[in-house]
Protein backbone atom coordinates (compact mmCIF):
# COMPACT_ATOMS: atom_id res chain seq x y z
CA UNK A 1 0.00 0.00 0.00
CA UNK A 2 2.61 2.39 0.98
CA UNK A 3 3.70 1.30 -2.77
CA UNK A 4 0.65 2.04 -4.10
CA UNK A 5 1.01 5.34 -2.61
CA UNK A 6 4.87 6.20 -3.38
CA UNK A 7 4.02 5.78 -7.29
CA UNK A 8 1.24 7.57 -6.94
CA UNK A 9 3.08 10.43 -5.53
CA UNK A 10 6.01 10.25 -7.72
CA UNK A 11 3.89 10.60 -10.96
CA UNK A 12 2.39 14.02 -9.22
CA UNK A 13 4.36 16.99 -10.79
CA UNK A 14 5.46 20.10 -8.44
CA UNK A 15 3.12 22.41 -10.32
CA UNK A 16 0.27 20.35 -9.85
CA UNK A 17 0.74 20.32 -6.00
CA UNK A 18 0.87 24.41 -6.46
CA UNK A 19 -2.05 23.86 -8.26
CA UNK A 20 -3.80 21.90 -5.40
CA UNK A 21 -2.96 24.45 -2.91
CA UNK A 22 -3.09 27.00 -4.50
CA UNK A 23 -7.15 27.42 -4.58
CA UNK A 24 -6.99 27.41 -0.54
CA UNK A 25 -4.40 29.80 -1.08
CA UNK A 26 -6.19 32.30 -3.19
CA UNK A 27 -9.53 31.92 -0.83
CA UNK A 28 -7.35 32.56 2.13
CA UNK A 29 -5.68 35.69 0.18
CA UNK A 30 -9.39 36.94 -1.38
CA UNK A 31 -10.89 36.73 2.59
CA UNK A 32 -8.47 38.56 4.15
CA UNK A 33 -7.90 41.42 1.00
CA UNK A 34 -11.88 41.38 1.50
CA UNK A 35 -11.58 41.62 5.33
CA UNK A 36 -8.75 44.53 4.80
CA UNK A 37 -10.56 46.34 2.46
CA UNK A 38 -13.57 46.84 4.75
CA UNK A 39 -11.49 47.79 7.53
CA UNK A 40 -10.26 50.15 5.81
CA UNK A 41 -13.45 51.41 4.74
CA UNK A 42 -14.77 51.71 8.04
CA UNK A 43 -11.86 53.68 9.02
CA UNK A 44 -12.62 56.23 6.21
CA UNK A 45 -16.10 56.60 7.27
CA UNK A 46 -15.19 56.81 11.08
CA UNK A 47 -12.42 59.60 9.97
CA UNK A 48 -14.48 61.55 7.30
CA UNK A 49 -17.67 61.08 10.17
CA UNK A 50 -14.96 63.25 12.95
CA UNK A 51 -13.90 65.95 10.06
CA UNK A 52 -16.87 66.46 8.99
CA UNK A 53 -18.10 67.28 12.97
CA UNK A 54 -14.44 69.38 12.86
CA UNK A 55 -15.25 70.73 9.47
CA UNK A 56 -18.94 71.69 9.71
CA UNK A 57 -19.53 75.44 11.50
CA UNK A 58 -21.95 75.72 14.15
CA UNK A 59 -23.63 79.01 12.29
CA UNK A 60 -25.24 78.68 9.04
CA UNK A 61 -23.90 81.69 7.05
CA UNK A 62 -24.60 81.89 3.07
CA UNK A 63 -21.39 82.69 0.86
CA UNK A 64 -23.12 86.26 0.03
CA UNK A 65 -22.63 87.09 3.15
CA UNK A 66 -18.74 87.65 4.54
CA UNK A 67 -18.09 86.28 8.25
CA UNK A 68 -18.29 89.06 10.84
CA UNK A 69 -15.50 89.73 13.17
CA UNK A 70 -15.63 91.04 16.34
CA UNK A 71 -13.19 93.08 18.17
CA UNK A 72 -12.10 90.33 20.38
CA UNK A 73 -11.03 88.57 17.73
CA UNK A 74 -9.22 91.91 16.27
CA UNK A 75 -7.65 92.82 19.24
CA UNK A 76 -6.03 88.71 19.74
CA UNK A 77 -4.75 89.22 16.01
CA UNK A 78 -3.81 92.98 16.28
CA UNK A 79 -1.54 91.28 20.01
CA UNK A 80 -0.32 88.53 18.47
CA UNK A 81 1.02 90.71 14.83
CA UNK A 82 2.18 93.22 17.40
CA UNK A 83 4.37 90.56 19.29
CA UNK A 84 5.85 88.65 16.40
CA UNK A 85 7.08 92.44 15.18
CA UNK A 86 8.80 93.42 18.75
CA UNK A 87 10.51 90.12 18.39
CA UNK A 88 12.78 91.75 15.59
CA UNK A 89 12.77 95.07 16.84
CA UNK A 90 16.10 96.30 18.86
CA UNK A 91 15.65 96.44 22.27
CA UNK A 92 14.92 100.49 22.58
CA UNK A 93 12.76 99.95 19.62
CA UNK A 94 11.22 97.27 21.66
CA UNK A 95 10.40 99.57 24.90
CA UNK A 96 9.18 102.35 22.43
CA UNK A 97 6.88 100.12 20.49
CA UNK A 98 5.30 99.10 24.30
CA UNK A 99 4.72 102.59 25.12
CA UNK A 100 3.11 103.41 21.99
CA UNK A 101 0.75 100.50 22.07
CA UNK A 102 -0.46 100.89 25.10
CA UNK A 103 -4.43 100.58 25.42
CA UNK A 104 -4.97 104.36 26.50
CA UNK A 105 -2.34 106.13 24.18
CA UNK A 106 -3.89 104.00 21.18
CA UNK A 107 -7.47 105.40 21.94
CA UNK A 108 -5.75 108.92 21.89
CA UNK A 109 -4.48 108.29 18.43
CA UNK A 110 -7.02 106.39 16.84
CA UNK A 111 -9.74 109.78 18.13
CA UNK A 112 -7.22 112.23 17.07
CA UNK A 113 -6.89 110.55 13.41
CA UNK A 114 -10.43 110.70 13.14
CA UNK A 115 -10.96 114.20 14.19
CA UNK A 116 -7.99 116.40 14.52
CA UNK A 117 -5.53 115.19 11.76
CA UNK A 118 -7.98 115.25 8.89
CA UNK A 119 -5.84 115.77 5.35
CA UNK A 120 -8.38 117.80 4.17
CA UNK A 121 -8.71 120.08 7.40
CA UNK A 122 -4.89 120.19 7.55
CA UNK A 123 -5.06 121.14 4.03
CA UNK A 124 -7.52 123.79 4.40
CA UNK A 125 -6.12 125.08 7.60
CA UNK A 126 -3.11 125.74 5.73
CA UNK A 127 -4.11 127.33 2.89
CA UNK A 128 -6.47 129.79 4.44
CA UNK A 129 -3.67 130.57 7.39
CA UNK A 130 -1.38 131.51 4.81
CA UNK A 131 -3.60 133.31 2.47
CA UNK A 132 -4.99 134.94 4.98
CA UNK A 133 -1.89 135.88 6.80
CA UNK A 134 -0.21 137.20 3.22
CA UNK A 135 -3.85 139.78 3.08
CA UNK A 136 -3.35 140.41 7.35
CA UNK A 137 -0.13 141.48 6.60
CA UNK A 138 -0.59 143.28 4.09
CA UNK A 139 -3.55 145.41 5.68
CA UNK A 140 -1.12 146.22 8.57
CA UNK A 141 1.29 147.26 7.14
CA UNK A 142 -0.49 149.95 4.54
CA UNK A 143 -2.68 150.81 7.43
CA UNK A 144 0.15 151.40 10.19
CA UNK A 145 -1.47 148.28 12.32
CA UNK A 146 0.91 146.37 14.57
CA UNK A 147 0.67 142.77 13.43
CA UNK A 148 -0.64 140.06 15.95
CA UNK A 149 0.28 136.71 15.46
CA UNK A 150 -3.07 135.19 17.17
CA UNK A 151 -4.68 135.90 13.85
CA UNK A 152 -2.77 133.35 12.69
CA UNK A 153 -4.60 130.33 14.38
CA UNK A 154 -7.82 132.47 13.97
CA UNK A 155 -7.31 131.14 10.16
CA UNK A 156 -5.41 128.54 10.21
CA UNK A 157 -8.41 126.96 12.66
CA UNK A 158 -10.81 128.48 9.99
CA UNK A 159 -9.19 126.79 7.23
CA UNK A 160 -9.41 123.54 9.07
CA UNK A 161 -12.92 123.83 9.70
CA UNK A 162 -14.05 124.90 6.07
CA UNK A 163 -11.70 121.81 4.61
CA UNK A 164 -13.45 119.47 6.78
CA UNK A 165 -16.93 121.01 5.84
CA UNK A 166 -15.71 120.72 2.57
CA UNK A 167 -14.65 117.25 2.60
CA UNK A 168 -18.50 115.93 4.13
CA UNK A 169 -20.14 118.22 2.05
CA UNK A 170 -17.94 115.82 -1.26
CA UNK A 171 -19.00 112.88 0.85
CA UNK A 172 -22.46 113.27 1.02
CA UNK A 173 -22.49 114.71 -2.70
CA UNK A 174 -20.82 110.95 -3.78
CA UNK A 175 -23.05 109.06 -1.99
CA UNK A 176 -26.34 111.39 -3.82
CA UNK A 177 -24.79 110.31 -7.05
CA UNK A 178 -24.06 106.64 -6.13
CA UNK A 179 -28.00 105.99 -4.62
CA UNK A 180 -29.16 107.80 -8.26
Amino acid sequence: MSEALRTQHEHVTPSQEIKAERPKTVEYAERDRTEHIKHAQETVAIESAKSERVMTPDVSVTDDRPYLIDNAVKMLRMRQNLTEVQKRLKPAQKRLSNVIHQPAVRRVSESASKTISRPSGLLGGGVIAFAGSLVYLYLTSTLGFAYNYLFFLLFFIAGFVLGIAIEYALYGLRRLIARS
